[in-house]
């Protein structure tokens, strides 16, 4: 369906004819663009677009109690003497492979000071009488009521789809009217008023008058129940967010002013007192490693040298014994050889290599001994050595840091306690912090209370409608008389049952779907579509349950009012999807109280893809320079709602909120 024109005569503050092309000019460019200032015939815009379409049935915003005729002559434009409207739409609707086109004008005048309607189906450029007579059921069929809302809606409105006592009503009312399931409801209801008449037909007055007065007792406590339901659903969505808000500012301020630090000055002084005590202990260790052999720790490059003197003391020692070994091996090896060989050369050679070795060990005794080491002295070094290097020196390093760590604790902590305020300074924000917890903590008491009593009450209901259900049974039994009566009785019985294992199957099938599609389109959505990883719909009651990552229920009461707002788009944008019926998509107050980050996520990812047609009814301070520049290559025209104060009358002129037409409604 793409909406292509719409004319408005003297509607609201539109004076006179006016006519505003809405087609797009092409894919690529779905966006109409409408600016208005607050006042300037925005909300009246898409009320207008309802009413052409809808008629007595429009959920329009400012109708009230009125009746349908009140509203339409209170609608006529007061200020150039009108007493008469209209509003007509042109639009191509595609059935079955063929496009067709629609003219469909509703008009009204007041004549002799009663409102009269008329009505106008063009069909393909021929008056089309059975669509008139018809109208009702025949825009069900491309567009069906109750599901214009997830196609026309308020921005600043829709957050309340996110509230959890409202949701389940939305998504109830989408789902029936996307699966068709609203002639089931119908259906099921006459079969039950049918069956109640058969059952009646056979029963005395005084049998009628108890059932009746049964039935009313049932409808005051099902009215007791679902007021319950609201009045625990509002504690919920309002009251308790409002005092958790409220604690959480308290909370923050309470933190800034040294709050936290005040609850915990017991812990913080214990803390302190502990780390006072632990670095005393330390210092008493260092004090007595320094009172005992530590200071040998300043001396060990003499330990060192020591130790090498040691080393060559041993080695002249060694060198000295073995050359007079060797020096006696040597003279009785060349006597030795000298009797019993006549190789001359023989003996030559070996007698230059023995004195080669000899004269290394010399070199070694040339270094002279300054001292001659016990064995005592030399394990006593090799002791001092170890000890020393690897056992004190890493003990007494890691006193070190450890204390070092110590000091700057009790330094950290020293400067908390400083922080903590006085009990005068803070004493008026404590006792609202402790207000608001009771308060809290007693709204969860009534949230707990009203629980078991609702399933209480609920049990109870259902128990008397199971009874009231045996009484119409019994009395039928015991009132046998028509067999015909008896058998219409059975079939409706059994065709209500199976209507509703039906109407049961058909929501478990598709409700999986929705709910990916919900998903989805909060996840491309949300600054949180990352940390909400499963959103489910409950089949039976409609309730919407958030999950996050770890699996666990994640309240909507934690979202901000922007992210309930994208929640509630996402809803919205999932639910329209999943009826698979191209059907434009019409926003007033576009991006409402969202901040920029969330603003950025609608222009960019929300207004370019929400339809291949969406017309958006935008403030000068929603949809700035800033939004307009970046949705342009989307934008096929623009408009905006020129509101002459003076006249009271609004006009619609080409351009987003040209310069001419800016200065003049400012």
């Amino acid at each position: 369906m793409i909406i292509s024109k719409m004319t408005i005569q003297d509607f609201g503050v539109y004076a006179g004819r006016q006519t505003i092309e809405l087609a797009p000019d092409c894919h690529t460019k779905p966006i109409i663009l409408i600016g208005g200032l607050n006042g300037g015939g925005k909300t009246t815009f898409l009320d207008s677009l309802q009413l052409c379409l809808y008629g007595n049935q429009a959920k329009i915003s400012n109708r009230g109690s009125l009746s349908y005729d009140d509203y339409l002559a209170n609608c006529i434009h007061k200020g150039n003497g009108a007493t008469s409207a209209s509003i007509e739409i042109e639009f191509q609707q595609r059935r079955n492979g063929i496009e067709h086109n629609y003219k469909v004008l509703r008009s009204w005048a007041i004549n002799n000071q009663k409102c009269k309607e008329h009505f106008v189906v063009v069909k393909n450029g021929e008056l089309d009488q059975v669509a008139i007579n018809n109208w009702g059921e025949h825009v069900d069929r491309f567009l069906p009521k109750q599901i214009a809302p997830l196609f026309f809606f308020d921005g600043e409105k829709v957050e309340e789809y996110a509230d959890p006592a409202k949701t389940p009503d939305l998504i109830s009312t989408a789902i029936h009217g996307l699966l068709g399931l609203d002639t089931i409801t119908s259906l099921l209801s006459d079969l039950t008023i049918l069956e109640k008449r058969k059952r009646l037909s056979k029963m005395q007055i005084e049998e009628i008058e108890k059932l009746q007065e049964f039935e009313k007792e049932l409808i005051h406590k099902q009215s007791s129940l679902d007021a319950m339901r609201q009045k625990q659903a509002h504690i919920k969505t309002v009251e308790l967010v409002k005092i958790s808000r409220k604690l959480d500012v308290v909370m923050s301020e309470l933190h800034n002013k040294g709050g936290h630090l005040y609850e915990q000055r017991s812990k913080l002084e214990n803390s302190l007192h502990e780390s006072i005590e632990r670095k005393n202990l330390m210092e008493a260790c260092l004090r007595d490693h320094a009172s005992g052999v530590l200071p040998l720790l300043l001396i060990e490059p003499l330990i060192d040298k020591l130790k090498i003197e040691i080393d060559q003391c041993n080695k002249v020692r060694t060198a000295k014994l073995e050359k007079e070994i060797i020096t006696k091996q040597n003279y009785d090896f060349l006597e030795f050889l000298s009797d019993n060989s006549n190789d001359s050369k023989l003996l030559s050679k070996t007698q230059q290599y023995l004195t080669t070795q000899i004269s290394k060990l010399d070199e070694i005794l040339k270094h002279s001994a300054r001292l001659i080491p016990s064995n005592q002295t030399e394990s006593s070094i090799k002791t001092i050595k170890f000890h020393f290097q690897e056992e004190l020196a890493n003990e007494t390093k890691k006193l070190n840091q450890e204390l070092e760590e110590v000091l700057e604790k009790i330094e950290i902590v020293t400067a908390e306690i400083d922080r903590i305020p006085s009990l005068e300074t803070i004493k008026e924000l404590v006792q609202e912090k402790e207000s608001l917890e009771k308060s809290k903590a007693s709204l969860l008491d009534e949230i707990e209370s009203q629980s078991l009593e609702i399933k209480r009450r609920a049990s109870e209901l259902e128990r008397l409608q199971l009874s009231l259900k045996k009484q119409y049974e019994g009395a039928a039994i015991n009132a046998q008389g028509q067999e015909d009566d008896k058998r219409v009785i059975e079939y409706i019985t059994k065709s209500q049952k199976s209507l509703k294992q039906y109407k049961k199957n058909v929501i478990h099938k598709h409700i999986k779907q929705i709910q990916n599609l919900v998903l989805d389109r909060f996840s491309y959505l949300s600054r949180k579509g990352s940390l909400i990883s499963k959103i489910e719909i409950c089949p039976d009651t409609f309730e919407i349950s958030l999950y996050d990552k770890k699996k666990g229920k994640y309240g909507s009461e934690r979202l901000s009012a922007g992210e309930r707002q994208i929640l509630s788009i996402a809803i919205l944008w999932g639910l329209a999807n999943a009826s698979n019926r191209p059907l434009p998509t019409i926003i007033d107050t576009p991006l409402g109280r969202l901040d920029s980050i969330h603003r950025d996520n609608l222009v960019d990812n929300y207004f370019p893809q929400a339809s291949h047609q969406i017309i958006l009814l935008s403030t000068d301070k929603e949809i700035g320079e800033n939004e307009r520049r970046r949705i342009k290559n989307s934008i096929s025209k623009e408009y905006t709602l020129d509101f002459d104060e003076s006249k009271g009358q609004t006009k619609i002129v080409e351009g987003y909120f040209p310069k001419e037409s800016y200065n003049h409604v400012h």
